[in-house]
């Protein structure tokens, strides 16, 4: 398998772009935010990456539920800063969406 060719990884690479630049826009004192939503955002790729390195589709689907947890850390980030500073970005939000769509149907698609 080869990480770079999954148009998951592809997409989860855009969206730690994002992400990272997005969290430049919280207030500086807000570091107890800044860093899980930066870590959540590279965190995708290396459990994409790292799973696709796996030799079974059993690990590898591991690694793709640990990426979908992430995505789901990314949403529940992305709602807290709307909450608590009125900060949004819908790229970032139909994005993850639509990541955690492609997951699932990753997951699905293997066979174990």
């Amino acid at each position: 398998r080869n990480f770079r060719e999954l148009k998951v990884y592809q997409k989860a690479l855009d969206l730690a772009e994002d992400v990272y630049r997005f969290k430049d826009q919280l207030p500086k004192l807000k570091s107890w935010v800044k860093r899980p939503i930066q870590t959540v955002g590279y965190v995708y790729l290396i459990n994409i990456s790292e799973g696709a390195a796996k030799s079974t589709n059993k690990h590898f689907k591991t690694y793709l539920e640990h990426s979908l947890g992430s995505s789901y850390e990314v949403e529940t980030l992305m709602n807290l800063s709307k909450r608590l500073f009125q900060l949004e970005n819908k790229q970032i939000v139909m994005a993850n969406i639509e990541i955690q769509k492609m997951l699932v149907a990753l997951i699905r698609s293997l066979k174990l």
